[in-house]
């Protein structure tokens, strides 16, 4: 789904339920709260790291150069994060 594709679904919600929580469904995840997010830096992942993923302002030359580590959002990009 696109950003803009959500755009015009929210349009479809009822005035009534606008003041109710965001909830996110995951196959392993209860409805839960999110909130929408923005990237300050863009962040990167390895299948190593016990974090989700680390800002580039974590990194040293190393890992960005590693084959392992990858970039999975780039700076500004939006996200809906599950809290």
């Amino acid at each position: 789904m696109t950003w803009r594709e959500l755009k015009q679904q929210l349009y479809q919600i009822p005035e009534s339920e606008l003041d109710k929580d965001v909830q996110a469904w995951g196959e392993d995840t209860a409805l839960t709260d999110v909130s929408l997010k923005k990237c300050l830096e863009n962040m990167y992942y390895c299948d190593d790291w016990e974090s989700e993923s680390r800002p580039l302002s974590f990194l040293d030359e190393e890992e960005i150069k590693s084959e392992e580590v990858r970039l999975v959002a780039k700076k500004g990009m939006f996200y809906l994060q599950i809290d």
